[in-house]
């Protein structure tokens, strides 16, 4: 942590069912829909936005995609990572790519937008469109990615961006410009994590460190070396 740490919590609740005859049984765990926190105006952080099922399909689709997809990146910003491009190319003239976005990808994007708007009106989805543009980052414990901003629409520059979290922890920095005198924020993100960012955040500098493997393992990621590290989908609209 630098700064300063923001950690949302999951959500949860209990209740006690009465018997006849006056005993109470043993509470029953209801599960209650993800909280969005909002970081900043234009970020919010949903935690626990996939649950266990969705993100195991989710990374059972990435993985499919990744045997042909994923290449190595290692440069000056990303250290150590595989990277998979899908939809159109974040370079000019952003043509199409080989491998296509898939629609329940779209609608994950779509479903965190809507939930972020909760927290966040200035994230209203109503001019929303299909993300076409998805970039796939697997980390390992010795990856980093430095200070960068995602490229920004030409439509509008406000329309968010979705991350998505699997597999281990990361921490994900902040500031709003690139001035060494720009206030540094950082907060963790988990497996099943959503965090969006668009409107007056939608240019946010921001970098990745310190890939831990979850303090409670993560079913689908047991018995699996493929599995194993951080696994991050960008979905955004160029």
């Amino acid at each position: 942590m630098l700064k300063r740490r923001l950690d949302g919590a999951d959500a949860s609740a209990s209740t006690a069912k009465r018997k006849p005859g006056g005993a109470i049984s043993a509470p029953v765990d209801v599960k209650q829909p993800p909280k969005p926190t909002m970081l900043q105006r234009g970020m919010v952080l949903i935690k626990a936005f996939l649950n266990e099922t969705q993100q195991e399909q989710l990374i059972g689709e990435v993985l499919s995609l990744g045997q042909t997809g994923f290449f190595q990146c290692d440069n000056e910003k990303t250290r150590h990572m595989r990277m998979m491009h899908l939809g159109r190319s974040t370079a000019p003239p952003h043509k199409l790519l080989p491998l296509s976005i898939p629609l329940s990808w779209q609608q994950l994007a779509e479903d965190a937008v809507t939930a972020a708007a909760a927290a966040d009106t200035s994230l209203s989805n109503k001019h929303l469109r299909p993300a076409n543009v998805c970039v796939v980052n697997h980390y390992t414990s010795c990856s980093k990615l430095g200070w960068h901003q995602d490229m920004m629409t030409k439509r509008d520059c406000s329309i968010p961006v979705v991350s998505l979290s699997l597999g281990d922890s990361a921490t994900f920095h902040f500031k709003n410009s690139y001035s060494k005198k720009a206030t540094e924020r950082s907060v963790v993100l988990e497996s099943g994590d959503a965090l969006v960012f668009g409107g007056q955040s939608r240019g946010v500098v921001h970098s990745v460190t310190d890939i831990k493997p979850p303090q409670q393992p993560i079913s689908w990621q047991r018995g699996s070396a493929a599995l194993a590290g951080r696994f991050n989908v960008n979905l955004r609209e160029l």
